[in-house]
């Protein structure tokens, strides 16, 4: 039983491998470059606005933690 799974799952392993190449045959070079430089670029784009939100997110707390420190003496 175990070999015959194990069998399957080798078999879709390359045939998913020759579809992978099948696909990257068809799609020329320039396509995949630019669908690449894309990714990139919004990978970035997305990577800076987390980052500062990321920093108002820490300079927040903090700002609440030394407010609890303080004991609420403003």
């Amino acid at each position: 039983m175990l070999s015959m799974c194990l069998k399957c799952i080798h078999f879709k392993h390359i045939h998913f491998l020759k579809h992978t190449a099948v696909l990257i045959g068809k799609h020329s070079f320039r396509k995949m470059t630019t669908a690449l430089t894309k990714m990139l670029s919004l990978l970035m784009y997305s990577w800076k606005y987390i980052n500062m939100n990321f920093k108002t997110l820490t300079a927040y707390y903090t700002f609440h933690k030394s407010k609890w420190f303080r004991g609420y003496g403003y």
